[in-house]
């Protein structure tokens, strides 16, 4: 079911709210852009899109609005599932048009999230990309992770447990061009490590937890990789009791939550290392 918002006064002290618990009135554009939204909602999604022709960029058809509420619900129960959550609020998206977008939420290329408002700001791109769910995806998993993990486990995280354990989730990291199929697909954050062994950017976890500075393309699939080894090794939910904590607290509570020191459990991550991506063969 959609409508069309048709109470200026409301909207407009709605963004005004937001912007002043944010801090960041400039993180909006002009107010007069805040208006005029089709609301869609399905399952545990509320998703704000553009009319068509409310800018010379293209808003998103019904066919695709159905597409991202139904992806979105998907990843929100997949997440919980798999990461052993309990959250059961509904989520907000904002999708503003590409022309709109750098202004409006800082990009026009991805999004960011206020995770005090269970809310996904996104900038819409006519063309999806191939997962690796399998699905035709125009926001993807990511953001909804950040989401609900903050939610549900804290915001005073790493930058390790932040992106980390979004990658972990969705087990890739950018997009590239897929010549056989012809297709945009998900980059596997198995094809990121194995690029940065050759290259000797295999970050250990001493360096994951102190040495945040690194650029996205090398640190993020190094943390994702990390924290899906953590998965496998101790489980989800014994991995979950560290994501609120500071990286001192990470390297104190190691011994007590898993039973092994975190010397040793940076010793059997290299070992892994060396085995997966030597015979390339992580799951």
């Amino acid at each position: 079911m959609c409508k069309t918002g048709n109470s200026r006064i409301i909207c407009i002290c709605a963004i005004f709210i937001i912007a002043f618990s944010i801090g960041c009135t400039d993180f909006f554009a002009s107010l007069e852009k805040h208006h005029d939204w089709i609301v869609t909602e399905e399952g545990n999604i509320v998703l704000h899109s553009r009319p068509k022709g409310f800018s010379n960029s293209a808003s998103p058809d019904e066919n695709i609005i159905n597409s991202i509420l139904a992806n979105q619900n998907f990843y929100y129960y997949l997440i919980l599932d798999s990461l052993k959550l309990n959250y059961n609020d509904k989520v907000l998206i904002y999708l503003y048009n590409h022309d709109e977008a750098q202004d409006a939420i800082g990009t026009n290329s991805g999004g960011s999230i206020m995770a005090s408002r269970s809310t996904i700001y996104y900038s819409f791109m006519i063309g999806s990309y191939k997962d690796l769910f399998g699905r035709d995806a125009y926001i993807g998993s990511e953001k909804m992770v950040k989401l609900i993990t903050q939610r549900s486990l804290g915001s005073n995280y790493t930058r390790l447990m932040y992106d980390g354990y979004a990658v972990a989730f969705s087990g890739s990291f950018g997009k590239a061009y897929d010549e056989n199929q012809e297709i945009i697909i998900a980059n596997p954050v198995s094809d990121w490590m194995n690029i940065h062994h050759i290259n000797n950017h295999i970050l250990s976890p001493e360096q994951l937890l102190y040495e945040t500075g690194w650029d996205n393309d090398i640190y993020i699939p190094n943390a994702g990789f990390f924290i899906r080894f953590l998965w496998k090794m101790y489980g989800v939910a014994e991995v979950n009791k560290l994501f609120n904590l500071n990286s001192d607290n990470i390297v104190s509570k190691i011994p007590e939550i898993f039973g092994v020191s975190f010397e040793e459990l940076s010793d059997d991550y290299e070992k892994y290392l060396e085995s997966v991506l030597d015979n390339n063969n992580e799951n």
